[in-house]
């Protein structure tokens, strides 16, 4: 695993969190239908916009990612009570290993985050397992916003 530079995480994410805006802006797109997913670097970046600015999005998928330090919020922002964000993860990732995806499973939940952390027998990849769970659990969420 190679260390993290904090300050091209923050300002990537800076990045993604204009992108975002100015998409939304640009094609008209409600923020509240708009979710991101992101394996491995994607998805510590998917939630670093999360912790930062959930107005923006409706939720996220991060899969064998990482919850980075730099990311956390001195104070949870108020959009993120009940924000939904599915954590996969497999057990024996070389990549990122396990031990991250237990570690935002201990920490996101007291930001307000609605986490359902699932775990795979599969190293740094996405399986027919997981991948079944996110569509799953997406529709899911998709009918709890359609519903009164």
């Amino acid at each position: 695993m190679h260390a993290v530079d904090e300050s091209q995480a923050l300002e990537s994410r800076e990045r993604l969190v204009a992108f975002l805006a100015e998409a939304c802006r640009e094609y008209g797109a409600d923020p509240s239908r708009v979710w991101l997913c992101g394996f491995s670097q994607g998805a510590s970046m998917a939630l670093g916009v999360a912790l930062s600015r959930p107005e923006l999005l409706r939720g996220v998928v991060a899969h064998s990612g990482r919850l980075l330090p730099a990311f956390l919020p001195a104070s949870p922002p108020g959009g993120l009570r009940g924000f939904p964000v599915l954590w996969q993860h497999g057990r024996l990732d070389p990549v990122v290993p396990f031990a991250f995806g237990l570690e935002a499973e201990r920490l996101l939940p007291p930001l307000g985050v609605r986490l359902d952390f699932r775990e795979y027998p599969i190293g740094h990849e996405i399986g027919e397992e997981s991948l079944g769970d996110l569509s799953h659990w997406l529709a899911d969420r998709l009918s709890e916003a359609r519903s009164p």
